[in-house]
């Protein structure tokens, strides 16, 4: 690794915290890694990482940064400057958690991610918390698998609670994926994404913003909510611009409040499905949707149920235009 930091507290009555700060006058150059360019860990101790001068880091065989907590671990890095990740192995930037870790991640700079094995950005929110907050700048560009931007929120251990939170009052660009585009995938636990900026993508291989709302554990609630205050700009996807599905009893909300526009969809402009066994989904629009030259229905809505005793339940809403 070019960097690898390490925040253990091996007992509770221990204490162990480390800070790290690049400082407005410094500069980090990370080339040429045979395996991380950056790498974080904090367990069960305090881990806070501040970036004001710049952060370079190129052709790493592995992961760009890592971020990882663990066993009640509080992880933080806050950028206030400019951070580019260019040829990984695998992702730009991994962030995960398990048992109880909590991660907070602010972009209050700009963050350049290209040129990735798999995906430009990866949350993996395992039995703990993370926040992940774009306030300024973020483009990811040239992934090669998995997403631009992949989320993934899934509670596995009954006793942790599992929450992804993932606001973005900046602007995201996202363009050249050979999967998804922007991805948040929640298996048990709750997510909630908010854009109140710009969110845009362009050309991927499936779907542009994609929602899916599946249990990996039945015996665990789940619960995804998404909700556009801002604008969202789909373009060139080969299948779907938007695609939102829950399956079994778990209920997805999707609110428009801003502007979304959609072009040039291979399939459906925008796919909402509610799949079998009590499943919800609502969808409301309060604001402007606009879909353009699709290939199929530019919006399509499906409540499917096969068993006789249940009922699927999908419920659109339009208030806006």
């Amino acid at each position: 690794d070019g960097i690898y930091n390490d925040c253990i507290k091996n007992d509770v009555n221990y204490n162990a915290q480390l800070q790290f700060t690049n400082d407005i006058n410094g500069v980090i150059n990370i080339n040429n890694c045979s395996d991380d360019g950056w790498y974080s860990y904090c367990q069960q101790g305090i881990h806070n990482i501040n970036i004001l001068g710049a952060v370079n880091i190129s052709n790493v065989a592995d992961v760009g940064i890592i971020n990882s907590a663990a066993t009640a671990g509080n992880l933080t890095l806050t950028n206030g400057s400019s951070i580019d990740v260019v040829s990984c192995g695998t992702r730009g930037w991994y962030n995960i958690t398990d048992n109880g870790a909590n991660i907070t991640c602010n972009n209050n700079g700009t963050i350049d991610i290209a040129n990735t094995g798999t995906a430009g950005v990866y949350n993996f929110c395992r039995d703990g918390i993370i926040n992940f907050s774009n306030n300024l700048l973020l483009t990811v560009n040239n992934s090669a698998d998995e997403a631009g931007i992949y989320n993934l929120n899934r509670k596995e251990e009954a006793p942790y609670n599992t929450t992804f939170n993932f606001t973005n009052p900046g602007q995201i660009y996202i363009s050249n994926c050979t999967d998804h585009g922007i991805v948040f995938s929640n298996n048990n636990g709750t997510l909630n994404a908010q854009t109140s900026g710009l969110l845009q993508v362009f050309n991927t291989g499936f779907q542009g913003l994609y929602c899916y709302n599946k249990a990996s554990n039945e015996a665990f609630p789940l619960t995804l909510n998404f909700t556009n205050n801002g604008n969202i700009r789909i373009d060139s996807t080969q299948e779907r611009g938007i695609y939102n599905y829950t399956y079994r009893g778990q209920p997805l909300t999707f609110i428009n409040n801003g502007n979304i526009n959609i072009s040039s969809t291979r399939y459906k402009g925008i796919y909402n499905l509610s799949d079998n066994d009590n499943a919800v989904l609502n969808f409301t629009n309060n604001g402007s949707i606009a879909i353009d030259t699709t290939r199929e229905e530019g919006l399509y809505n499906q409540a499917t149920q096969a068993n006789p005793t249940l009922t699927a339940v999908l419920n659109f809403t339009n208030n806006g235009n």
